[in-house]
């Protein structure tokens, strides 16, 4: 009896000795790697620091494995499922021992069956052959390579760039233009015929509404740019690469070769890019004044199925610019590269959703390369540049959810974000930095069509003067409400913290009457954005 009891002491001695774990060597949030160098592929990779895994023989004594890893300056730290092998980590880092001449060591040791590194895996991510896209940390930034594992996009869906044009022999773009079907088919492309009745004569790749012609060339470079971040060409071994890989990009020149445009012929190259196929509309521009045509043909295109997509502004202060503060267009703002905002990135109402956009710095390392006109390649910052990656995003969610309207596209682009700044939603960050991953892992059963919220503002017109004050009723208690001139001046703003209504006394924020006129009331907050227009009358 008393040898049974010592062999079952003996045999609980060796099995806490093999199964000992320290604590610290356990925490694999913060464990560290290393490179190793693995003979059979012939690359370096990464393994876990100072660790090997080792499967010993039957027959090898307990004393020649506490040995041979004191002698090796190893000890044991834990016992795998499959209970012939350890996990084993360097004892003394301070003595420099070599993690390659230890696993050959134990390699040559015939009571061991073989030992190996404790090579570290990953998630499997795409990325790209593009030659600049290690220099494009926007893309990592919004988690692109990871989104791309689930889908690069779809050349159905088409992004319409409002903008400066395109330099359609770049390339890493000339691949990517939006062909119109029938004008752009054999025969039909410069036969001087509006071969498919939309009113614009040999439109085959899109149209130049500033001078009126088919050749939406791009002679400013602002275009290009947007165009390369949104959808360059990718994998090409050239270049950059863009958000969506196979999106096409519609042309629609509105800028002219120093950045300016007008209204008029704005407004009409975003009912061009609804009439004729565009899923997602970019706008890379703006202006400070509330304009009814522009407005009327952003609300066109919306109702025709779009995302429309719009720059924030560059003014680095609460300034409203439109088209971004109109109502279902999605308002971009710029962050850097350490996730905070840009300093020139406008914040009010009027921003959705944040993206990379630079910082702004003398050193390009902050700031957005993309495509540039002459075939070139350039480094530029600002809005403009963070309104393409959110279009990109929007065109890989058409992409993978075709039957999809446009407000459940929106919605879910601004309910995936990553939450920057203030909790929730907030003026700088919107509803915070998009994330392609986490916008395409759950597919259309994470999202449903948002509602629209009806809210009310009363008396309007309203006279200065009276007691009474402006109403507005139909809030949820956690928006912000903001009163604007037409020229974009904020006269005062609240964020409420409950309550459904709340009441303007006609006053600035300094206390005094305003004038009359007409004034713009912004409501923004989470999946919340309603803009509308209050007089002033005497």
């Amino acid at each position: 009896m008393k040898i049974k009891v010592f062999f079952f002491v003996l045999s609980c001695f060796f099995s806490v000795l093999f199964s000992f774990a320290y604590a610290d060597d356990l925490s694999y949030e913060n464990k560290q790697t290393e490179k190793f160098f693995d003979k059979r592929i012939r690359r370096y990779v990464d393994v876990a620091k100072g660790e090997l895994l080792v499967k010993y023989k039957d027959l090898i004594s307990i004393q020649s494995i506490n040995t041979f890893n004191s002698q090796n300056n190893l000890k044991i730290v834990r016992t795998l499922s499959n209970k012939k092998i350890k996990l084993l980590k360097i004892a003394d880092e301070s003595k420099n021992s070599s993690l390659k001449d230890i696993v050959d060591a134990y390699n040559k040791n015939p009571l061991i069956e073989y030992a190996e590194p404790n090579f570290a895996l990953y998630k499997l991510s795409v990325t790209p052959n593009d030659p600049y896209y290690y220099e494009q940390w926007g893309l990592p930034l919004i988690h692109a390579n990871d989104g791309w594992d689930i889908t690069k996009g779809n050349s159905d869906v088409i992004i319409a760039v409002v903008d400066s044009g395109i330099d359609f022999t770049h390339e890493d773009l000339q691949d990517k233009v939006w062909i119109n079907p029938i004008e752009g088919s054999a025969g039909n492309k410069n036969n001087g015929i509006d071969d498919d009745g939309n009113g614009y004569i040999d439109d085959w790749e899109g149209w130049d509404f500033f001078a009126s012609d088919n050749d939406p060339s791009d002679l400013d470079g602002h275009g290009t740019h947007v165009s390369g971040i949104a959808a360059a060409v990718t994998n090409n071994g050239k270049g950059v690469a863009g958000v969506s890989w196979n999106s096409k990009i519609m042309v629609v020149r509105v800028l002219n070769f120093r950045g300016m445009g007008f209204v008029d012929i704005t407004a009409d190259g975003v009912r061009y890019a609804a009439d004729n196929g565009a899923k997602v509309i970019n706008m890379s521009l703006g202006s400070y004044s509330f304009v009814d045509s522009m407005n009327e043909a952003v609300q066109y295109a919306y109702n025709k199925g779009c995302v429309l997509v719009a720059a924030a502004g560059n003014d680095g202060d609460p300034t409203v610019e439109y088209p971004a503060s109109y109502e279902n267009v999605i308002g971009v703002g710029s962050i850097g590269p350490d996730n905070n905002r840009s300093s020139f990135s406008t914040y009010n109402e009027s921003v959705d959703v944040c993206a990379p956009g630079g910082d702004g710095g003398s050193s390009n390392s902050g700031n957005i390369l993309s495509t540039y006109k002459g075939n070139a390649y350039a480094y530029s910052y600002g809005t403009s540049m963070s309104t393409p990656f959110v279009s990109g995003l929007a065109s890989l969610i058409f992409a993978q959810n075709s039957t999809w309207a446009n407000s459940q596209v929106i919605n879910k682009i601004v309910s995936s974000a990553d939450d920057l700044g203030t909790a929730g939603w907030d003026p700088y960050y919107g509803s915070g930095k998009i994330n392609v991953y986490a916008a395409l892992s759950f597919g259309s059963s994470s999202t449903q069509e948002s509602t629209t919220k009806t809210i009310y503002a009363y008396p309007n017109p309203y006279t200065a003067g009276s007691s009474s004050g402006v109403v507005f009723e139909g809030l949820s208690g956690d928006e912000r409400i903001s009163i604007y001139t037409l020229s974009g001046n904020l006269v005062t703003s609240t964020t409420l913290t409950g309550g459904a209504s709340w009441t303007w006394n006609g006053k600035n924020s300094s206390g005094a009457w305003v004038t009359r006129g007409i004034y713009i009331y912004f409501i923004g907050g989470s999946g919340v954005k309603k803009i509308g227009k209050i007089a002033i009358i005497d």
